[in-house]
């Protein structure tokens, strides 16, 4: 950011929430996390290549490979009766 910084990150999170509204909901595809990726270096770029918008970015999308693991993995838990160590005993 050059000069005005605030009015430059500000114009910065108007593209970030769109990019986060685009990619809320993750899907278990190469090409969901292509295009986020393509997305967030426009982004990236367009507003000066800087340190804290990258790490913005980057942790929304660790976030949603989170999140998609996690419901992948309760999925998988439903469908095999789940982990029997979750099991209360005596249940």
């Amino acid at each position: 950011m050059q000069n005005n910084g605030l009015s430059e990150f500000a114009a910065f999170m108007s593209d970030f929430w769109k990019f986060i509204k685009d990619f809320w909901i993750p899907e278990d595809t190469d090409e969901y996390f292509e295009k986020a990726v393509r997305a967030s270096d426009e982004i990236y770029f367009r507003h000066g290549k800087d340190k804290l918008m990258a790490e913005l970015m980057v942790t929304f999308l660790k976030n949603r490979e989170k999140m998609l693991h996690e419901q992948t993995d309760a999925q998988a838990a439903g469908k095999t009766g789940g982990n029997r160590s979750e099991v209360p005993v005596g249940a």
